[in-house]
């Protein structure tokens, strides 16, 4: 590699296999790292302006080869040589890390040395200026015409997979997805799914179904690797307003994935889904890490396209909680059919929830408690702030509301743990609006305005 440019946290990552079974009978691997540093201050003989880092790690071993002879990183020298006994079909990942820079970009030359089955030089991120992989060719029939939703491909961080979870706004079928690694050799990948989130179910392999175990050439970083749909052992129907979880791992650590903040916060959403943030993961089902976001993208279509969402707000910077919420929603010219609901809460395990609801609004007068019916009652899970926590169409009987109508709707948890904003705002789209309405207590205390937190379902 000769005068290669790499920037400030950066990291280039060369692939290497060893073969000794030839005529080579060079039994020891060596990788040189050399750069020109920029002057430093006069009469500084330790004075590292630009600093980049080498070390080795060795395919199925956590631990870090450094160089010159160190067992912690070089940031002295701009000459670092790492040089290690090897064998035949062991496999190495060579390291160079912009750990330090004083100046917009460093170039670097690196040489490697020893008997070398073969080796692959992907590059993480690409940059518009340097060479990259051919665009990524279309694995999909050519009369299909799929939705996508894609999240980045700009990531620099590195390991074997990612969780995360999605959330269906309408009635989806998914048929493949795209990955993003930064190698352009062969890669292992493997796809599994579940229903329901991933949390609380890492390391449970059993709970989850592998829909995909291929091999694939690598795009490189910054480019879609796509997995052909014919890969799949089965397309993902997802119903409306229900979680899916997927896990995508490869053999090796050259997945390539983002740093998050907020656990489980949005990274995507278009009119049909909802992608949350999720974890990073040891190959496969080991250890876990968080917060990490994928990259890539999902290739879907619709399969209902009646099927409809309206949602308030998921706000866990302004939201209050309490027991329950009460609220009108008015329909406009046409009826409509509400066939489920999400709601905000600030619970992670399971709460108890029931939902009532009556003809007409519930400030009117003559609304009393024999008028309203109950219409859910049971457990669901909790999936915290900012995120929709589901009432399962198990548990949850529809209602039928005539166009031009008022229907009152009435969630409680039992708990002190359900949650809400202030305000007048409604919500509303083509079909219906949510008005705001009340908070209530177990003694039927009640605070307004109060916007209640949640998402209906419907179809027309």
């Amino acid at each position: 590699v000769d005068r290669k440019s790499i920037r400030f946290e950066e990291t280039d990552m060369f692939d290497v296999e060893i073969d000794l079974s030839g005529d080579c009978r060079v039994t020891a691997l060596s990788v040189t790292l050399v750069w020109a540093d920029p002057p430093g201050a006069p009469n500084c003989s330790r004075c590292s302006i630009n600093d980049l880092d080498l070390f080795l790690s060795k395919y199925g071993d956590s631990n870090k080869i450094y160089p010159n002879g160190r067992d912690s990183r070089d940031t002295e020298n701009n000459a670092e040589r790492v040089r290690v006994q090897v064998t035949s079909r062991e496999k190495f990942t060579i390291h160079v890390e912009g750990r330090n820079l004083d100046t917009r970009t460093q170039t670097y030359s690196l040489v490697v040395t020893g008997c070398l089955a073969q080796a692959n030089f992907p590059v993480s991120p690409v940059e518009t200026s340097h060479p990259s992989a051919a665009p990524t060719p279309s694995f999909l029939p050519t009369d299909s015409n799929p939705e996508s939703l894609s999240t980045t491909f700009g990531g620099r961080l590195y390991w074997n997979g990612n969780m995360w979870n999605i959330l269906a706004k309408q009635d989806v079928t998914i048929q493949t997805i795209d990955f993003h690694t930064y190698s352009t050799g062969i890669v292992n990948v493997e796809v599994w799914t579940k229903s329901g989130p991933f949390e609380g179910s890492q390391k449970s392999r059993n709970q989850w179904e592998n829909v995909v175990r291929t091999s694939l050439q690598g795009r490189g970083a910054g480019n879609p690797t796509s997995i052909p749909i014919e890969k799949f052992s089965r397309q993902v129907h997802v119903k409306a307003g229900r979680y899916q979880a997927f896990y995508v791992t490869l053999d090796r650590p050259q997945l390539l994935m983002s740093k998050g903040n907020e656990p489980g916060s949005i990274i995507g959403e278009n009119q049909d889904l909802v992608v949350y943030k999720g974890i990073a993961n040891t190959h496969s089902f080991g250890k876990t890490y968080s917060t990490y976001v994928w990259n890539g993208s999902v290739m879907y279509e619709q399969d209902n396209a009646q099927s409809k969402t309206i949602s308030t707000v998921f706000d866990d910077d302004t939201s209050y909680q309490y027991y329950g919420n009460i609220f009108d929603i008015n329909t406009k010219d046409e009826a409509i059919t509400v066939t489920g609901m999400h709601i905000h809460t600030i619970a992670t395990d399971d709460v108890y929830v029931e939902v009532w609801t009556l003809s007409g609004s519930f400030k009117d007068p003559e609304t009393g408690p024999g008028r309203w019916t109950k219409i859910t009652s049971g457990p669901v899970r909790g999936m915290g702030k900012g995120k929709p926590t589901v009432i399962s169409s198990e548990i949850f009987d529809e209602v039928n509301i005539p166009g031009r109508s008022t229907q009152a709707f009435f969630v409680t948890l039992f708990t002190e743990q359900l949650l809400y904003s202030p305000g007048t705002s409604s919500y509303s789209n083509g079909d219906l609006v949510i008005q705001s309405g009340s908070a209530i207590g177990l003694e039927g205390d009640n605070y307004e305005p109060r916007v209640w937190n949640g998402a209906l379902l419907y179809r027309k």
